[in-house]
């Protein structure tokens, strides 16, 4: 038999499975389905029933009220959780009269979180309700797990989500025991970083409520935490980040990550720099040296920064343009007694425009810049 999808008999034994698989409060699992589903177990005399959890949490008034409801049937609940049992649904959890978890299935704890917008008033009404809802999870998760106040609110730290692998929580006595599988699979993978990949997705079961998406169909590009982690590792930069890593130390690393990567783009546009500035000056003064043309420039300016070693070799053994006038004594471009001679010209008479570039390239750009004819004088007299 069937009562409106929620739970089925199995094997045609009288023990109902219910599963709770969803955001807590949604119109799966909510208070008035499992009192539909109790009133009718009832009816058919079902003293037991299991609970298959894999929820993400919700709602806490939902939650409570469906944790009154199993605690004052007369059926005995045996909570299973078969993916993960995170927030207000960890906490129905401790209202089953007994409680496991798969392997692989983990349990979420965190404080109690809601919001509201108006007046100052309602503001504070909604802190008091929180507050009250807290008081009784946490007096829950004390009787169940017979741990001290203090260890449980240790578990609800501000803005970290807790989680128990279902090895830390048989320890922690949130569940009673772990369902183990008796088949034996070959393992033929490479399951090195499972581990680390292996962080339970505890959003997505109700993101479009975190997000008040109103389409549900709505396509949406969100990364989860473990998303974050299995990239933060694909690539070398998880860290210390393991998979009972908080939300504060994942936005930690990324925040780390960010940086860093910053900083490193910094470096490399300041490297690119650097070798266009140095590829230019090589270029500019092979030019300059007859062994390049100005078409040739921009190819070999090109070639210089992609390999500078490579080109700088090449342009050295380069011969440059021969001065015809080399080993011929030219006429000095000033005699030694022309008054309009620039006052660098005085010792200096008989140099070619090669010597000046040789042995005095600074007063020669000094030349160039306050007396240009009479350097354009010396070039041409000099490139006979």
């Amino acid at each position: 038999m069937e009562h409106k999808d929620i739970f089925k008999v199995v094997n045609g034994a009288k023990k109902p499975t219910i599963s709770m698989i969803g955001y807590v409060g949604s119109y799966r699992v909510n208070s008035e389905v499992l009192q539909n589903a109790i009133t009718q177990m009832e009816k058919d005399n079902v003293t037991d029933c299991d609970i298959l959890i894999n929820s993400g949490g919700g709602s806490t008034i939902e939650g409570l009220t469906i944790g009154d409801l199993m605690t004052n049937s007369s059926i005995k609940f045996h909570g299973i959780v078969i993916g993960m049992a995170a927030s207000m649904a960890g906490s129905i959890l401790q209202f089953c009269e007994t409680r496991s978890a798969y392997k692989n299935a983990r349990i979420m704890i965190h404080k109690v979180r809601g919001g509201a917008h108006g007046e100052s008033d309602s503001l504070r009404s909604m802190a008091d309700l929180i507050d009250q809802e807290e008081f009784k999870i946490t007096d829950q998760f004390v009787l169940r797990t017979g741990k001290t106040i203090e260890i449980v609110k240790s578990w609800m730290k501000p803005g970290v989500n807790k989680w128990f692998t279902s090895k830390d929580a048989l320890k922690n006595n949130l569940i009673d025991n772990i369902i183990q599988s008796d088949k034996k699979i070959e393992n033929s993978i490479d399951n090195s970083i499972t581990n680390e990949l292996e962080l339970v997705n505890a959003y997505i079961p109700f993101v479009d409520e975190i997000l008040n998406v109103k389409n549900k169909n709505e396509d949406r590009n969100i990364m989860n935490k473990s998303e974050i982690i299995a990239l933060l590792v694909a690539n070398g930069l998880a860290g210390t980040l393991t998979e009972n890593s908080t939300d504060n130390d994942v936005s930690g690393m990324l925040t780390q990550v960010v940086a860093d990567a910053k900083l490193a783009n910094q470096y490399k546009t300041d490297l690119d720099n650097h070798k266009k500035t140095q590829a230019e000056t090589l270029v500019n003064q092979a030019v300059k040296d007859g062994k390049l043309t100005a078409t040739e420039k921009e190819a070999w300016t090109t070639d210089a920064i992609a390999n500078f070693k490579v080109v700088a070799t090449a342009i050295n053994r380069m011969v440059g343009k021969q001065n015809p006038a080399n080993g011929i004594e030219v006429p000095a471009p000033r005699n030694e007694g022309d008054a309009d001679a620039h006052k660098l010209f005085k010792g200096r008479e008989a140099w070619n425009f090669a010597k000046w570039q040789d042995e005095a390239p600074e007063d020669l750009a000094t030349i160039e810049s306050e007396a240009f004819d009479q350097f354009e004088e010396l070039f041409n007299k000099s490139n006979i």
